[in-house]
């Protein structure tokens, strides 16, 4: 946890200075950090409607109204410095991997390459997805699943439980995609050369995942994987594929089940139909035509 802190907040002090540096040269991306930090800040109050007691009394919940707003404006202000900070280096040293997360910025939910992005960023996940059950029937271990611990708030009530989690988990895809994204720029710069870079964000990476992450030493063949996976999203695909992988990642390794008569089923046929509509949006949007749900066609 210490190790953990230590690189966000170093990201937010460097992407702060960076940040002030930007706005003062005119070269920041300050009406997209602002749609950013108004998304954030939504989805996070969110976050906290569906995972309090509303049954509370008015002081109790009045009080945990403003210990949320609180955190909830921390929260979207730290991220949106971020990508002031940032945003200028990404355009400079990756600018493709920047123009689908503009676009939907931008307010273009509907451009083809916002929903190509989307569905390789749920297409890599995917098959990460499938490579980690594979390894955990191979070695008859589960690398994933029971080792992950519910929330209170999925235990107290698996479907506000769940639409807490997706809530809270666009805000923390955000804001971890900026700051790997910080990593790998960094490296770049201090490298000079973008497999040095690519290899030294690969070494951090995979040595944080199994000391931090506590992976088991047996099992760094599908954490080597997991980080080649992420490192070629980021680098391949850009910001928005790499923030939807991530969210896809936090959302969908959660226990699941298909039998009515577990508790958490509920949860679990609520995450399918989230991540089954961002599929069909992201596809239909991908061959640029949203509108087909409707029964209309998008003019040619």
């Amino acid at each position: 946890l210490l190790a953990i802190t230590l690189i966000f907040g170093s990201s937010f002090l460097v992407c702060g200075i960076l940040a002030w540096r930007n706005v003062r040269l005119g070269r920041s991306d300050r009406r997209g950090a602002l749609r950013l930090g108004a998304v954030l800040l939504a989805t996070n109050l969110a976050c906290w409607v569906f995972s309090t007691h509303l049954r509370a009394g008015p002081g109790t919940l009045g009080m945990g109204a403003m210990v949320a707003l609180s955190w909830a404006l921390s929260r979207s202000f730290m991220t949106g410095v971020q990508y002031v900070g940032l945003e200028p280096y990404i355009r400079k040293h990756l600018p493709e991997g920047l123009i689908s997360w503009s676009r939907l910025l931008a307010g273009n939910w509907r451009d083809p390459l916002v929903g190509r992005d989307i569905l390789r960023g749920g297409a890599a996940v995917s098959l990460l997805f499938l490579s980690f059950r594979g390894w955990a029937l191979l070695m008859r271990n589960n690398i994933i699943g029971d080792q992950l611990v519910l929330g209170a708030d999925l235990l107290a009530s698996p479907s506000r439980g769940m639409l807490a989690a997706v809530f809270g988990s666009i805000n923390s895809a955000a804001a971890y995609a900026l700051t790997m994204f910080f990593i790998l720029i960094l490296f770049r710069v201090l490298l000079r050369r973008w497999w040095l870079a690519a290899a030294g964000w690969f070494l951090f990476y995979f040595a944080l995942s199994m000391t931090v992450g506590g992976a088991p030493l047996a099992d760094w063949p599908p954490v080597a994987l997991a980080c080649a996976t992420t490192l070629f999203v980021m680098m391949r695909f850009g910001l928005l594929a790499f923030a939807t992988y991530t969210f896809i990642n936090r959302v969908a390794f959660i226990p699941l089940t298909l039998d009515p008569g577990i508790w958490y089923a509920s949860a679990t046929y609520l995450s399918l139909a989230i991540l089954f509509t961002l599929a069909g949006y992201s596809f239909l949007t991908a061959i640029g035509r949203p509108q087909r749900l409707f029964g209309k066609d998008l003019p040619s």
